[in-house]
């Protein structure tokens, strides 16, 4: 639960893990003659100093810093304010988060905060473009001003398209959104093209999370978020060496935070287990903010067995944030893990409702449904999820593996191969192809 001050406590500055304040981490060494509480006190005063009314009331301004809180933008605004850098680019990524969009005036708002953040100009500072600190890779020699609110509305926009499944009209939107910030810092592009391939990320979208982070990684070499995201994307490509690669990167540019929770999750994924856990709670140590790493500890206790620590783990994120997705989706894993799978159902079904974009909660409902034996049901549900993500990785193996089940051999081959070629480094869907292969050849043998 948020305190009832203006101003979230240290604990909560990091927000949710795919927040604003883990990614918007402008390169450069931190002014140690700014400390973070003046920084902290700066965000703080400008966000009280906003009037109820701008709001529309008292309670919609709890809502509204409930949702900067989740996304992290406290914490982004902090850190910018605190290595002297401008906030514009915190603010640009957190109009691309769904929880800001759904608030009313949402822009209004965010605009009216940061004001008293710029540096003073006697110019409009409209976007990053406008900044008066050093660039991370030099910008054009004409740059030129970017608007703010154009770049936003772009950015939204190809998100929208990207819902809408009309990938063809979103890359050429992500094209005029890379010409129209060409010319501006190129650090700005980069944060622009990671704010996507989260989105990218969050609608199943793979293959265009893992083109989106390798061209800002071009784009500016030196932003240590650009190869946290990019290694982010080689994990959920199945190459854990290219992962572990971008995330040593992300260190050697100093984003220790989110390149250690990272390579823990890659340690986790190979199988390392107390590897992993003792990476998660050595960054807790350092770092007891970090949400991302409390979520992959309570991960790794459940992949470990520690159900219970597990169960204890999840109830205490969302005990601090009851709309935690993550936390929730962890949380129904956890039912299942355990056998709990009426539980397990429930706990999907209710975040399913709560977050109708959640791939995780629908495809993980249809796998509990998978296990329960009740395959018919199970088909039903993939093919909802393929309905509101047709790209999504597990929900197409996943289905295939029900026709797999079901006895449907040629239908199963059919739709392993097509998701072979959507995401041909898919292992499980490697095995299941090779499974029903097997048995295509023996109802030949025997036919």
């Amino acid at each position: 639960m948020l305190t009832q001050n203006a101003m979230p406590g240290a604990t909560r500055l990091r927000g949710n893990p795919t927040g604003i304040g883990n990614r918007v981490t402008d390169a450069g060494p931190v002014d140690a003659e700014r400390p973070q509480q003046t920084a902290l006190d700066e965000v703080g005063r400008a966000w009280e100093a906003l009037p109820a009314s701008l709001f529309g009331g008292e309670d919609e301004r709890v809502r509204a810093r409930d949702a900067f809180v989740r996304v992290g933008l406290f914490h982004a605004f902090t850190g910018a304010r605190r290595a002297g850098q401008s906030v514009d680019a915190c603010a640009a990524l957190a109009l691309s988060a769904p929880e800001v969009r759904a608030l009313r005036g949402h822009r209004s708002i965010v605009q009216a905060w940061i004001a008293p953040l710029r540096p003073a100009s006697p110019r409009r500072a409209t976007h990053p473009a406008e900044e008066r600190d050093e660039p991370l890779s030099e910008p054009h020699p004409e740059a030129r001003t970017v608007d703010f609110e154009r770049v936003c509305a772009q950015q939204e926009a190809i998100i929208d398209a990207l819902r809408k499944r009309n990938p063809a009209r979103a890359r050429a939107m992500i094209e005029d959104l890379c010409a129209y910030q060409a010319n501006s810092k190129p650090i700005y592009l980069a944060k622009s093209l990671c704010a996507l391939a989260a989105q990218a990320h969050r609608l199943g979208l793979g293959a265009l999370q893992e083109e989106l982070t390798e061209r800002a990684t071009r784009v500016c070499p030196e932003d240590p978020w650009s190869w946290s995201q990019r290694g982010a994307a080689l994990r959920a490509a199945g190459d854990p060496a290219g992962a572990l690669h971008a995330y040593a990167r992300a260190l050697a540019l100093g984003d220790p935070v989110s390149a250690h929770n990272g390579r823990a999750d890659v340690l986790k994924d190979l199988g390392r287990f107390d590897d992993a856990l003792q990476l998660f709670e050595e960054t807790l140590r350092a770092h007891p903010d970090s949400v991302f790493a409390r979520h992959g500890r309570a991960d790794v206790l459940r992949t470990m067995g520690r159900l219970c620590d597990a169960l204890d783990a999840y109830d205490a994120m969302l005990l601090d944030d009851p709309t935690d997705v993550f936390a929730k989706t962890g949380r129904a894993m956890v039912f299942k893990t355990g056998r709990r799978f009426e539980e397990a159902l429930a706990a999907y079904a209710d975040t399913a409702r709560e977050h109708p974009e959640c791939i995780v909660a629908k495809t993980g409902g249809a796998d509990v449904l998978k296990v329960m034996g009740r395959l018919a049901d199970a088909l039903s549900a993939y093919d909802a999820a393929l309905l509101a993500h047709p790209a999504s990785m597990v929900a197409r193996t996943g289905r295939a593996d029900i026709l797999r089940l079901l006895g449907r051999h040629d239908d199963s081959l059919a739709a392993y191969h097509e998701a072979g070629r959507a995401h041909p480094q898919d292992a499980a869907g490697t095995r299941g192809r090779a499974a029903s292969q097997r048995r295509a050849q023996r109802r030949g043998a025997t036919g």
